[in-house]
């Protein structure tokens, strides 16, 4: 599933691809579930990362506002637990 939209908020659930323009909000959901329950992380390039300057987590969704050219790429979801360790990516292109 493909999204183009100008600056209006885009929200996706983690697996899918995204294009959008520069300068909008992008809102990337990741659901996991099991017992016990996971911890969820998000990856960029294999490294972790955190709430600071244009990106958020809010509780289990990656927040990136504004999106610029370099946010191209994927995003990783991953849920962990004591039974095992589970990964999820959406593709970004940023158009422009």
């Amino acid at each position: 599933m493909e999204h183009i939209q100008n600056l209006d908020p885009v929200s996706v659930v983690i697996g899918t691809s995204v294009r959008m323009l520069p300068g909008g909000r992008l809102e990337i959901t990741c659901r996991a579930a099991g017992i016990p329950e996971p911890s969820i992380s998000w990856l960029r390039q294999n490294k972790q990362i955190t709430s600071s300057g244009r990106f958020s987590i809010i509780n289990t969704t990656l927040v990136i506002y504004p999106t610029e050219l370099d946010d191209r790429g994927s995003f990783t979801c991953a849920a962990n637990n004591t039974l095992g360790r589970q990964t999820y990516s959406t593709k970004v292109d940023i158009i422009g």
